[in-house]
């Protein structure tokens, strides 16, 4: 039985796939993780403050999805709570959004650096 969760924003209707977000979610730490690599690959170092940054906003942005994710109850996945308040999610994705532009600023910045 697949798990769904359900997420209403005026007319729109989100009906997602539990197992879809989070190989979603998977694929994309395994690209920031090959972004990090291809800098050790070219003996680049990232910038610590940037850095620091990008995984304190991903930890923020992690937080409420983990949340979301560990209360979906298979029988019942109505009852959840955590989604009527869809601010947190929507919260959540703007931090998830900067996080990304700081990973970015982050890689391109060490990657086109003169420096070693």
């Amino acid at each position: 039985m697949k798990t769904f969760f359900n997420i209403n924003v005026d007319y729109i209707y989100f009906d997602l796939n539990v197992s879809l977000v989070c190989n979603i979610t998977a694929v994309f730490f395994l690209l920031i993780g090959f972004n990090y690599y291809s800098l050790i690959w070219v003996q680049k170092t990232p910038k610590k403050t940037l850095t620091i940054i990008h995984i304190v906003l991903q930890l923020l942005t992690l937080i409420p999805f983990i949340t979301l994710v560990f209360s979906i109850d298979s029988k019942d996945s109505s009852s959840l709570q955590f989604l009527n308040n869809n601010f947190i999610l929507i919260i959540s994705f703007l931090i998830f959004i900067v996080s990304i532009f700081v990973h970015l600023i982050n890689f391109f910045s060490s990657l086109f650096s003169k420096s070693e």
